[in-house]
């Protein structure tokens, strides 16, 4: 398992990363055979890459889709004159510390402080003599920011 990132790859270099698959839909190529068109993201950024001569119901088939955070073998070539990533090998990964949450980006601060910090400036914008202690405001104020405080609670 190893946690790297797309960035930090090189043309003509093979890979092996841990990810979360994003994406991933079934096309046809110019050759008429089929591919599987991904999008994995390492936590950082989200890369596009291609696996050829598969199915996405072969992909399912072996417990890959959307949302799993998988152990990925990829080269990295030149198409076009940009780089350009290629699927060579794709598995679930079963290490316990690959968790999902690992891949997705969220917000530096914690999102019930976040959200109690938004109902707080929204009560002392009024001007008005909340209570900031609580979440709630009096049942009988029908105020724009007591009805955008319920409409966020």
């Amino acid at each position: 398992m190893n946690f790297g990132k797309f960035n930090d790859t090189q043309i003509g270099s093979t890979y092996n990363f841990t990810v979360l698959i994003t994406e991933m839909t079934e096309r046809i190529s110019k050759t008429d055979k089929p591919y599987v068109a991904f999008t994995f993201s390492d936590g950082t950024d989200k890369v596009s890459m291609n696996f050829f001569d598969k199915t996405e119901a072969g992909m399912k088939a072996l417990g890959l889709d959307v949302g799993k955070v998988v152990d990925l073998t990829f080269s990295v070539k030149t198409y076009q004159n940009k780089k350009n990533f290629i699927v060579e090998n794709i598995s679930i990964c079963n290490n316990p510390e690959a968790k999902v949450e690992k891949f997705v980006q969220s917000p530096p601060y914690d999102i019930d402080d976040m959200y109690k910090k938004i109902i707080d400036s929204i009560k002392k914008a009024t001007g008005r003599d909340y209570d900031c202690s609580t979440l709630d405001v009096p049942a009988d104020d029908y105020s724009a920011a007591a009805l955008n405080i319920r409409i966020l609670n």
